[in-house]
């Protein structure tokens, strides 16, 4: 994840939360993104996903999603500045704010 690509987002209703990351047995620093879009309809690896690094941010889009027009089509994982090498799917970490954010709809 260590070329900067750019974005034209301008989505309202995204799904917005801290990248997590961790460091495998190798020292391979990894970035944890969610195996499933933010609606939760779909499993990214299986029906196609973007990530778009930009700056400070992660794009993480459901293809599915913006194929169908959906609002919230994407995650917008913050990086702080932090790079990974490699990436991997996880819906785990970002469980409460998947909750958190079906409460809201």
């Amino acid at each position: 994840m260590t070329t900067g690509l750019t974005s034209n987002n301008t989505h309202s209703s995204l799904l917005r939360a801290q990248a997590r990351y961790r460091v495998d047995e190798l020292g391979t620093h990894v970035v944890i993104v969610p195996a499933s879009c933010p609606s939760g309809r779909h499993l990214l690896a299986t029906c196609g996903y973007r990530i778009i690094e930009t700056g400070d941010v992660l794009n993480v889009i459901c293809q599915q999603c913006t194929n169908t027009s959906q609002p919230a089509d994407r995650w917008i994982l913050a990086t702080g500045g932090r790079q990974a090498q490699s990436a991997e799917f996880d819906d785990g970490p970002y469980t409460h704010t998947v909750r958190a954010h079906a409460a809201s709809l």
